[in-house]
């Protein structure tokens, strides 16, 4: 400062007050151009990292190794999602024109190889329009860029459909009804090489209501790339070795090995394989020894073996043929039992008993010792 000690605190908090808070209220004039600012902010800081690290060639150097762009779309990708960083677009293409001295078809041509734009609502009031005079106001250099963008690109469009005037109106970059203002959608979509939605159906709306008419023109633009990313991709992709113990994995294993052991150690007839659990396996292999002592037979975990013939292993054998569990109740031990239920319970009546003369005790004590 030069002195001013008042004057430069306050035009340090203006410069400051760009990033303090993220999208204010953009109700008023003065919320929708801080709004504006914040954006190109977002926009020019990310760009000029991105041309320092493609000029440098190496993350962290400085020096310039790159002193031409033919290879930018190759090694940078600027993916805009959604129209917020819309921005980016004139500003790249004033870097390339205005600082590194780029014709203006070959700056295009970059621009739109390098830029990608994701939509992410079909609504069209929540498409972002900025007032063609604020953006004359705070943007002057970026809105004569798009007027001539919005010139080249109705020029394409007169071309391929003549005459048809309403569809250059709904095309063009700049709405002319009301206020003048800049359909940053529209721009997203003519400035980059591709456009997606979120979700299959979400593309489908964009091709057929939102976006017709550009579909209609570059239908090679438009793709669908889904949202999100399943757990069970990300988890096998950042560890492999994780692959053998899903369960889908020991469900697609071959019983077949398995049916002949069992076979094998019953010894005798055919093997049929009666069912199959396949989400219990590791609970049928900790039960095996068990059943192996109750039964006297081998046990597989995961599948049930039968003889040829046998009855299936749900229908249910005559009560006598089902051994008696060791811990069954049997007829001489219901009656103890029960005299000892019965004997717990006098016991839980006398302690209540006890525990309520006690209490009648320690009042009357109580009163004793107040009188």
């Amino acid at each position: 400062n030069s002195g001013d000690y008042i004057q430069a605190v306050l035009d340090r908090n203006i410069a400051e007050n760009i990033s303090r808070v993220l999208y204010p209220n953009d109700n008023f004039f003065e919320g929708k151009e801080l709004r504006l600012r914040q954006e190109y902010f977002m926009c020019a800081a990310t760009l000029q990292d991105i041309i320092r690290r493609y000029k440098a060639s190496k993350f962290g150097s400085r020096e310039a190794v790159r002193t031409t762009f033919d290879s930018l779309p190759e090694k940078v990708a600027i993916q805009l999602n959604d129209t917020h960083p819309a921005l980016a677009i004139p500003e790249l293409l004033r870097i390339l024109i205005d600082i590194e001295k780029l014709p203006y078809e070959e700056a295009w041509d970059l621009v739109v190889r390098s830029c990608a734009y994701t939509n992410h609502t079909v609504l069209p009031e929540a498409l972002e329009r900025w007032p063609c005079s604020m953006l004359e106001n705070v943007l002057p250099r970026h809105m004569q860029l798009i007027y001539h963008i919005n010139f080249l690109h109705l020029q394409e469009v007169q071309k391929r459909w003549p005459g048809d005037s309403d569809r250059m109106r709904r095309m063009s970059l700049i709405e002319e009804e009301g206020e003048k203002r800049v359909n940053m959608a529209n721009l997203c979509v003519v400035g980059s090489h591709a456009v997606n939605g979120v979700a299959a159906i979400h593309s489908e709306i964009l091709k057929a209501t939102v976006f017709r008419d550009f579909y209609e023109m570059w239908p090679h633009k438009f793709q669908n790339k889904t949202n999100g990313i399943t757990p069970r991709r990300w988890l096998l992709l950042c560890n492999p070795g994780c692959r053998p113990h899903r369960r889908e994995d020991r469900r697609r294993v071959d019983v077949a090995p398995r049916q002949a052991a069992g076979a094998q150690a019953l010894g005798e007839g055919p093997v049929v394989p009666a069912r199959r659990d396949e989400g219990e396996a590791g609970e049928q292999a900790e039960a095996g020894g068990a059943d192996r002592a109750r039964h006297g037979r081998a046990h597989q975990p995961g599948v049930h073996v039968r003889r040829a013939g046998e009855a299936h292993p749900r229908v249910q054998a005559p009560a006598a043929q089902h051994p008696a569990r060791h811990d069954a109740v049997q007829p001489h031990q219901a009656r103890p039992r029960r005299r000892q239920h019965a004997a717990h319970r006098h016991d839980r009546r006398q302690g209540g008993a006890r525990l309520l003369h006690r209490q009648a005790d320690d009042r009357a004590g109580l009163r004793r010792r107040q009188h």
